[in-house]
């Protein structure tokens, strides 16, 4: 299982990003970053 870190980019982002905003966490635009949006979200 990889680990994700602030700044890194692509499609594993982009389907964490879709999860959680399904599940109601993730409000941002999906754009595959992971930025300080998607650590919020922890």
């Amino acid at each position: 299982m990889e680990t994700l870190s602030i700044n890194d980019n692509g499609v594993l982002v982009e389907l964490v990003q879709s999860i959680l905003q399904k599940l109601g966490f993730y409000s941002a635009p999906i754009d595959g970053i992971f930025g300080s949006k998607t650590r919020q979200c922890r």
